[in-house]
């Protein structure tokens, strides 16, 4: 028992720097002949087992700081948060055009919060800023048709389309200083959540026997948020082109805006980030 003690020793002993190294196992060892004389074998070996898993405590640790707790509030729950604004979003299109306003301001006050949280977030570097807030977001996007609440079921590829164009608008704001950056942001989310939109729908035009005049293509998306004419509904249904496509949608189309204000707004805060006091170590 005092070999294997001796030899937990040892290993512990190489993990302290060589200036105090020897200094301690000498004390070490005097404690375990101490023990050793005393026939308290079990007490030796917890004693030289502590030594060997703990941490040397070389100085003081720091506390982790509010950066952290942003970076990953931001990365981990804004795409949910995203997702809940997508149902507010999709409950508001029964007020017309009073419920788009209030749901772009909803998507403004949400983004300002995000840049907010964002310029804390230097942990995350700029050109990592992009990837790293984009791969949550489609992680949200795919699972939608899990949850049953995306009428086209299958979204895997106007949601990577969707992707592609919003790495290439972060990419511009980061290159672009505000506050040009927010107007380039915020134009590309609405051009990439249309064309994903606009996609899914054209994919799936035909289903269950429902066809939709492809000359209104244009006019699909904006009909998801307000009541807008896109032509006749399918041959043989009193249904309007608008409901069909309404339905098809449901809360893919306000997530698609809410999950693009998020990205735009976290880059932005990023790229203009905040140096914050070093954390303060506590002994």
């Amino acid at each position: 028992m005092r070999a294997v003690a001796r030899v937990l020793l040892r290993a512990a002993a190489r993990r302290w720097p060589p200036s105090i190294r020897d200094e301690c196992r000498r004390e070490w060892l005097a404690e375990l002949a101490v023990l050793a004389a005393a026939r308290r074998r079990g007490r030796m070996l917890r004693f030289a087992l502590s030594l060997a898993l703990t941490r040397p405590s070389l100085g003081p640790r720091p506390v982790l700081d509010r950066r952290l707790a942003y970076t990953a509030a931001m990365l981990l729950a804004g795409p949910v948060a995203a997702l809940g604004l997508g149902y507010a979003g999709f409950l508001l299109t029964a007020l017309g055009l009073f419920g788009l306003v209030f749901f772009a301001a909803l998507l403004a006050f949400g983004g300002l919060l995000t840049a907010h949280a964002g310029s804390a977030g230097v942990i995350v570097r700029r050109r990592l800023a992009a990837p790293a807030v984009l791969l949550p977001s489609l992680a949200v996007l795919l699972y939608l048709p899990e949850l049953d609440v995306a009428g086209y079921r299958t979204l895997t590829r106007p949601s990577l389309v969707w992707a592609g164009v919003m790495l290439a608008v972060l990419v511009a704001v980061g290159l672009t200083p505000r506050p040009v950056s927010w107007w380039i942001g915020y134009g590309g989310a609405v051009g990439a959540a249309w064309a994903a939109v606009t996609g899914a729908v054209w994919l799936h035009n035909g289903a269950g026997g429902f066809t939709l005049d492809d000359s209104y293509a244009w006019l699909w998306f904006p009909s998801t948020l307000v009541e807008l004419s896109v032509g006749p509904g399918p041959a043989g249904t009193q249904l309007s082109g608008q409901f069909v496509v309404a339905d098809f949608a449901e809360i893919y189309p306000h997530t698609l805006l809410a999950l693009g204000v998020y990205a735009v707004a976290y880059v932005v805060g990023v790229c203009e980030h905040r140096d914050f006091p070093e954390p303060v170590a506590v002994r």
